[in-house]
């Protein structure tokens, strides 16, 4: 008798397990696939570290924004020469006003990232793609690698840019 439930819910268990391999691998090729896409519409993609985030009025103090300084570790496109870029993303709190918007990337100091970004229409580097272009790096507790959740280890992600980058066709080609 117990041999023939534990038969009975051997299908079961199959198909759970085989479920799960199949949609870890469908988002995995979707994060690449979204990844691609922001590599080639982003000006400057680098890997860094968040170092000062300070909240701003506009200059028409209508919208608050927050600048952010990141120290830059690597640099994946863009000017290669920087050690430190200064992005604007919407929102923040300044003398006790808050302004948050849903779909915007939120930093925290010392925080370790890969950033997506795009220059707008007054040369300043903007997140791009919403909360999409700020990836958040973590270590991994168990090997001590720097990983990024729900992606991979950092080292194959910045492995898998280079590479769409590198092969992507440009001018003349």
């Amino acid at each position: 008798m117990i041999v023939r439930k534990c038969l009975s819910t051997a299908p079961v268990v199959l198909l759970i397990v085989c479920t799960l391999l199949v949609s870890s691998s469908v988002f995995s090729q979707h994060v690449k696939t979204v990844t691609d896409q922001l590599a080639r519409d982003a000006d400057v993609i680098v890997v860094g570290r968040v170092g000062t985030l300070k909240a701003e009025w506009n200059a028409n103090k209508s919208r608050i924004q927050t600048r952010v300084t990141i120290a830059v570790s690597s640099v994946l496109k863009g000017d290669a020469g920087q050690q430190t870029i200064s992005l604007v993303v919407p929102g923040g709190e300044v003398d006790g006003v808050g302004e948050w918007y849903s779909h915007s990337p939120r930093f925290l100091r010392s925080e370790d990232v890969v950033v997506f970004a795009k220059k707008d229409a007054r040369g300043s580097l903007r997140v791009a793609s919403g909360e999409q272009g700020k990836l958040t790096i973590k270590q991994d507790s168990t090997t001590g690698a720097k990983i990024i959740p729900n992606v991979g280890t950092l080292a194959q992600f910045t492995s898998h840019l280079r590479t769409a980058l590198a092969s992507r066709p440009g001018p003349g080609r």
